[in-house]
């Protein structure tokens, strides 16, 4: 009656004496009977601030915990990141102190996240590393491209591949096909110049995506256009395209003989 409101402490201390039990005693088995919250939602409760360390720690030992059965009820109830943020953690570098400084993978981190963070049980560490994680990173042909144009060492890609989760297998035939093949007009050409052999050019087709059958008819339609005399090389060609370094000097002398 009393939890449910229906009498106060003092008529139930009344009560009890005329029943025989003696009111102190009755208080102590009142206060004895009440509800507790169970010791992991005092943990959380602590954790978000609403009652400090102390009061946590005497509310756990009035729930029969020992100080050592405190201690490890603060850690098993710590967040710990499952399977598959762990292996974000590592292909993202998070582990490795020196890509993650030079990456900056720490900046910019806000102190309410953190604060916030803690609340929810993650420890100061975990919660750096889902930071450091969290970023969006550069596509592939992104990586490929500033490869291309020098902003980035080959080693850089490589880490990029790993942190996109490409398989190593397929990583450096990724970047084998990256670079742009020669045009049809470039093999010709070449050909013509004597830079190609008829193999290149097979080749060299085959890198365009035709396959065997047609690479094969699109060398045979070189041999025969480069034969045709009227479409011979002209001297302000062979000269350009020995000044560009595509060939030595004893090749534009036999071209230009």
């Amino acid at each position: 009656m009393r939890y449910r409101g229906k009498i106060d402490r003092g008529e139930f201390a009344a009560t009890s004496t005329e029943i025989g039990f003696d009111p102190v005693w009755s208080e102590r088995i009142f206060l004895a009977s009440q509800r507790k919250l169970d010791g992991e939602a005092y943990v959380r409760i602590w954790r978000r601030g609403e009652i400090d360390e102390q009061t946590l720690n005497e509310h756990l030992t009035g729930l029969f915990f020992t100080s050592e059965d405190i201690h490890a009820l603060k850690k098993a109830t710590e967040f710990f990141p499952s399977p598959i943020d762990l292996v974000r953690f590592a292909v993202r570098e998070v582990y490795n102190e020196t890509i993650r400084a030079r990456f900056n993978l720490d900046e910019d981190i806000s102190p309410t996240y953190l604060s916030e963070a803690a609340k929810a049980g993650l420890p100061d560490t975990q919660a750096r590393n889902y930071w450091a994680s969290h970023w969006v990173l550069p596509s592939v042909n992104q990586g490929f491209e500033m490869l291309h144009r020098g902003v980035i060492e080959e080693d850089d890609l490589d880490l990029l591949l790993k942190a996109l989760d490409i398989v190593p297998f397929w990583r450096d035939r990724l970047k084998e096909i990256s670079y742009r093949p020669y045009t049809r007009v470039d093999v010709r050409r070449m050909h013509k110049l004597g830079i190609l052999t008829t193999g290149q050019v097979d080749t060299a087709y085959r890198d365009l995506g035709y396959d065997a059958e047609k690479a094969e008819n699109m060398t045979r339609f070189t041999l025969a256009y480069n034969t045709d005399s009227d479409t011979g090389v002209t001297r302000s060609n062979v000269i350009k395209a020995y000044k560009m370094g595509l060939f030595g000097t004893a090749r534009l002398r036999t071209l230009l003989s």
